[in-house]
Protein backbone atom coordinates (compact mmCIF):
# COMPACT_ATOMS: atom_id res chain seq x y z
CA UNK A 1 0.00 0.00 0.00
CA UNK A 2 3.05 2.20 0.80
CA UNK A 3 4.89 1.90 -2.64
CA UNK A 4 1.08 2.12 -4.21
CA UNK A 5 1.10 5.90 -2.42
CA UNK A 6 4.44 6.90 -3.61
CA UNK A 7 3.53 5.85 -7.24
CA UNK A 8 0.44 7.68 -6.83
CA UNK A 9 2.53 11.04 -5.30
CA UNK A 10 5.27 10.70 -7.93
CA UNK A 11 3.09 10.65 -10.65
CA UNK A 12 0.81 13.42 -10.06
CA UNK A 13 4.41 15.47 -9.15
CA UNK A 14 5.06 15.12 -12.66
CA UNK A 15 1.70 15.80 -14.14
CA UNK A 16 1.46 18.95 -12.07
CA UNK A 17 5.26 19.88 -12.99
CA UNK A 18 4.61 19.47 -16.78
CA UNK A 19 1.14 21.76 -16.12
CA UNK A 20 2.72 24.31 -14.41
CA UNK A 21 5.53 24.56 -16.92
CA UNK A 22 2.87 25.43 -19.33
CA UNK A 23 1.33 27.52 -17.59
CA UNK A 24 4.73 29.46 -16.81
CA UNK A 25 5.39 29.69 -20.80
CA UNK A 26 2.10 30.72 -21.13
CA UNK A 27 2.25 33.85 -18.95
CA UNK A 28 5.34 34.97 -20.08
CA UNK A 29 3.78 33.89 -23.94
CA UNK A 30 1.10 36.66 -23.36
CA UNK A 31 4.03 38.95 -21.25
CA UNK A 32 5.49 39.10 -25.05
CA UNK A 33 1.93 39.12 -26.99
CA UNK A 34 0.83 42.42 -25.15
CA UNK A 35 3.96 44.48 -26.04
CA UNK A 36 2.97 43.33 -29.43
CA UNK A 37 6.59 43.94 -31.00
CA UNK A 38 6.83 42.68 -34.55
CA UNK A 39 9.99 44.24 -35.51
CA UNK A 40 13.25 44.05 -33.63
CA UNK A 41 16.63 42.30 -33.45
CA UNK A 42 17.75 40.30 -31.09
CA UNK A 43 21.65 38.62 -30.34
CA UNK A 44 21.16 34.93 -30.70
CA UNK A 45 23.60 32.38 -29.88
CA UNK A 46 22.88 28.36 -31.14
CA UNK A 47 24.82 26.02 -29.41
CA UNK A 48 24.21 22.81 -30.37
CA UNK A 49 26.28 19.66 -32.58
CA UNK A 50 25.54 22.04 -36.07
CA UNK A 51 26.23 24.12 -38.15
CA UNK A 52 27.02 27.76 -36.96
CA UNK A 53 28.28 25.44 -32.99
CA UNK A 54 28.18 28.81 -30.77
CA UNK A 55 29.03 32.22 -32.84
CA UNK A 56 27.00 35.06 -31.81
CA UNK A 57 24.69 36.68 -34.53
CA UNK A 58 22.34 39.56 -35.07
CA UNK A 59 18.84 37.98 -35.93
CA UNK A 60 16.52 40.82 -38.17
CA UNK A 61 12.90 40.40 -37.80
CA UNK A 62 10.15 42.23 -39.88
CA UNK A 63 6.45 41.10 -38.90
CA UNK A 64 7.67 38.72 -37.28
CA UNK A 65 9.76 36.82 -40.10
CA UNK A 66 13.14 36.13 -40.26
CA UNK A 67 14.70 39.05 -42.86
CA UNK A 68 18.20 38.69 -42.47
CA UNK A 69 20.88 37.52 -40.15
CA UNK A 70 24.28 39.45 -39.64
CA UNK A 71 27.12 37.24 -38.21
CA UNK A 72 28.43 39.82 -35.17
CA UNK A 73 32.17 38.71 -35.31
CA UNK A 74 32.65 39.19 -38.97
CA UNK A 75 29.68 41.40 -39.89
CA UNK A 76 29.00 38.91 -42.99
CA UNK A 77 25.11 38.13 -43.60
CA UNK A 78 24.41 34.55 -43.27
CA UNK A 79 22.93 32.69 -46.22
CA UNK A 80 20.64 30.09 -44.47
CA UNK A 81 18.74 31.64 -42.03
CA UNK A 82 16.68 28.53 -41.01
CA UNK A 83 19.06 27.99 -38.06
CA UNK A 84 17.47 30.56 -36.15
CA UNK A 85 14.81 31.39 -34.26
CA UNK A 86 12.07 34.57 -33.84
CA UNK A 87 10.69 34.98 -30.56
CA UNK A 88 7.62 33.44 -31.64
CA UNK A 89 9.65 30.84 -33.07
CA UNK A 90 10.99 30.06 -29.44
CA UNK A 91 8.24 29.69 -27.98
CA UNK A 92 7.18 27.12 -30.21
CA UNK A 93 10.59 25.37 -29.73
CA UNK A 94 9.79 25.07 -25.67
CA UNK A 95 6.15 23.66 -26.14
CA UNK A 96 7.53 21.71 -28.50
CA UNK A 97 10.27 20.41 -26.66
CA UNK A 98 7.87 19.47 -23.60
CA UNK A 99 5.07 18.03 -25.50
CA UNK A 100 8.18 15.63 -27.01
CA UNK A 101 9.04 14.92 -23.51
CA UNK A 102 12.40 16.50 -23.73
CA UNK A 103 14.40 14.96 -20.39
CA UNK A 104 16.01 18.01 -19.90
CA UNK A 105 14.31 21.51 -20.37
CA UNK A 106 15.05 24.70 -18.86
CA UNK A 107 13.92 28.20 -19.56
CA UNK A 108 15.00 31.56 -18.18
CA UNK A 109 12.59 34.20 -19.13
CA UNK A 110 13.20 38.18 -20.04
CA UNK A 111 11.54 39.69 -17.16
CA UNK A 112 10.38 42.82 -18.79
CA UNK A 113 9.23 41.33 -22.18
CA UNK A 114 8.87 37.82 -21.08
CA UNK A 115 10.53 35.70 -24.32
CA UNK A 116 12.65 33.19 -23.82
CA UNK A 117 16.57 34.62 -23.06
CA UNK A 118 18.05 30.95 -21.99
CA UNK A 119 16.70 27.81 -23.64
CA UNK A 120 18.31 24.32 -22.77
CA UNK A 121 17.10 21.44 -24.06
CA UNK A 122 17.97 17.31 -23.86
CA UNK A 123 15.64 15.46 -25.99
CA UNK A 124 16.97 11.72 -24.65
CA UNK A 125 19.84 11.12 -22.26
CA UNK A 126 20.94 7.92 -24.66
CA UNK A 127 21.28 10.13 -27.74
CA UNK A 128 24.54 12.18 -28.49
CA UNK A 129 24.78 15.47 -29.58
CA UNK A 130 20.54 16.08 -29.74
CA UNK A 131 21.47 18.64 -26.85
CA UNK A 132 20.44 22.13 -27.85
CA UNK A 133 21.31 25.60 -25.56
CA UNK A 134 19.62 29.06 -27.06
CA UNK A 135 21.05 32.44 -25.83
CA UNK A 136 19.32 35.67 -27.31
CA UNK A 137 20.30 38.75 -25.86
CA UNK A 138 19.80 42.50 -26.62
CA UNK A 139 16.18 42.78 -28.00
CA UNK A 140 15.96 45.94 -29.73
CA UNK A 141 12.57 46.95 -31.10
CA UNK A 142 12.58 48.46 -34.91
CA UNK A 143 10.11 51.16 -35.25
CA UNK A 144 8.61 51.60 -38.91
Amino acid sequence: MKNKMKIICSVMFLILSTMTGCDESNNYREIWLSHGITNYSVDQQVICFCLFGDSLFTVYVENDSIVSVMNKATHQPVANVSGFYTINDLFELVDQARDDGAVLLKVNYNKTYGFPEKINIDYSKMNADDEIMINSINLKQILE
